[in-house]
Formats: structure tokens, C-alpha cells, sequence
């Protein structure tokens, strides 16, 4: 018992290890994290973009009915707050120290993983749906009272669904897989440096 006792010591005192190996977990754990990060960052600032180009349109193109500018102004909104739980996500991960001890981060990225798979299935339901009945009004005015061809018409809505229900089932569920994939093995690498314990 006093092996373990000196071992708690040694773990508590800054700036050292308890086991060769733990800097090295430590330092890929920490490699992870950032990726995750720079990800989120990417995908925060593509999001941006999409709103600045919403607001572009709804400034330079003069739409006939207010319809056109609350699905705008409705796509803006989903877009931004969905962007917002993105930053919350990035803000723990840059706030995170890495060299903590590894229940603290196993639990630490226990609850944001929970986080995460909530974000990733209820949130990005509600953000899909918010989205598509935004384009349901954009598409009033812009396909239907347009005065484009039938055909036109229905090819643009084809085109459309396609692509969202590509995004929703394909794309979506890869990138989460990856984000999980990421968390899973920070997990990963802090209970094996718990076991090591």
C-alpha cells in the first residue's frame, strides 16, 4: 500500500510522471484534441460563410414577397446556432489540460462526449428540419411563383431532396463517426494510462 501511496505522490507533484510511457499518451491524446479542434474551427468558419452569403442574397436580390425573407432569416438563424454549440465544444477543448489526472479526463470527456452525442443526433434533427422548412419558403417564391417550366420546377426540387437526404444518412453519419472515432480514442489512450496506474 505505501508503493501506491508514493506512486499518488508522485502523480500529484507538478511537472512529473508517474510512468515513461505517460507523456506519450499524454502528448497523443493531446494530438487528438487538436485535430477535433481544427476541425470544429473549419467548420465553424464554413458556417460563417453560409451565413454572410445568406445575408448577401437577401440584401442584393429584391424578393417579391416576405416569405423569401423569412426562410433567409430562419436559415441564418439554424445555421448560427448550430455554429454556436460547434464553439462551445471547441472552447472545451482548448480549455482542457491534457496532463490532469486520467479518471479527471476520462471523466471530462465522458460528459462531452454525451454532449456530443446529443448534438449529433437530437441537435442535428432539429437543425435539419429548421433548415429544410426554411428552403420550403425560400422555394415558394424563388421555384414556384418564379414562373420556371414544371419541369425545371420539379428537377430543381429533385436535385434538392437528393441532396439533403444524401447530406442527412451519408455525409452526417460519417462525420460523426470520425468526431466519435477522435473522442473514443482520447478515452482511450486516459484508461490506459489509468490501468498503467
Amino acid at each position: 500500500m505505501k508503493d501506491f501511496n508514493d506512486l499518488i505522490e508522485v502523480w500529484k507533484r507538478p511537472g512529473s510522471l508517474p510512468l515513461p510511457g505517460a507523456e506519450l499518451i499524454m502528448a497523443k491524446a493531446k494530438v487528438e484534441g487538436k485535430n477535433l479542434q481544427k476541425k470544429l474551427l473549419i467548420e465553424r468558419l464554413c458556417l460563417l460563410l453560409s451565413v454572410a452569403s445568406m445575408a448577401a442574397v437577401a440584401v442584393w436580390i429584391d424578393f417579391r414577397f416576405i416569405s423569401s425573407y423569412i426562410a433567409i432569416f430562419m436559415m441564418g438563424s439554424c445555421v448560427i446556432i448550430f455554429m454556436y454549440y460547434r464553439y462551445k465544444q471547441s472552447l472545451f477543448l482548448r480549455k482542457m489540460d491534457y496532463g490532469r489526472r486520467p479518471k479527471i479526463m476520462i471523466s471530462d470527456f465522458e460528459k462531452y462526449y454525451a454532449r456530443q452525442k446529443f448534438l449529433n443526433t437530437a441537435g442535428i434533427r432539429r437543425y435539419f428540419i429548421g433548415l429544410n422548412l426554411a428552403f420550403a419558403l425560400y422555394f415558394y417564391e424563388v421555384i414556384y411563383l418564379s414562373g420556371m417550366p414544371m419541369l425545371w420546377q420539379i428537377i430543381t426540387l429533385v436535385i434538392y431532396i437528393f441532396w439533403m437526404l444524401f447530406a442527412y444518412f451519408h455525409l452526417g453519419p460519417r462525420q460523426v463517426k470520425k468526431e466519435n472515432d477522435r473522442i473514443e480514442k482520447i478515452i482511450t489512450y486516459y484508461k490506459s494510462l489509468e490501468a498503467e496506474l
